[in-house]
C-alpha cells in the first residue's frame, strides 16, 4: 500500500489523473502508469524508482502466495485451510 500511495501522491502533485476505463491498480492502470513521462530528471528517476518498488512488491506477494498455496495441503493445518477457502472473499 505504501508503494501505491507514493506513486499516487507523485502523480497527484504532477496533476496526472487516470481517466479509465476501469479501476486503478488494474492491468490497464499499470499500462497507463508505464506510459507516464516527466520533463525533469528528478521526477523521472523518482517515478521510475517508485514504479519499480511497486512491481517488486507485487512479484514478492505473488511468490509468497504461490509457495503458501503449494505447501498448504501438506501442512498440519491443511484441512482447516481448505475449509477456510470456501468463505466469502477468498480468492483461491
Amino acid at each position: 500500500m505504501r508503494a501505491r500511495l507514493r506513486l499516487a501522491a507523485l502523480l497527484l502533485r504532477r496533476e496526472r489523473y487516470f481517466a479509465g476505463p476501469g479501476e486503478r491498480w488494474t492491468l490497464r492502470h499499470r499500462h497507463w502508469l508505464s506510459q507516464q513521462r516527466f520533463d525533469d530528471a528528478a521526477s523521472r528517476v523518482t517515478y521510475a524508482d517508485y514504479l519499480h518498488a511497486h512491481d517488486v512488491l507485487l512479484a514478492r506477494r505473488e511468490l509468497v502466495a504461490r509457495e503458501l498455496e503449494r505447501i498448504a495441503p501438506s501442512c498440519v493445518w491443511g484441512e482447516t485451510i481448505a475449509r477456510l477457502r470456501c468463505l466469502r472473499g477468498s480468492t483461491r
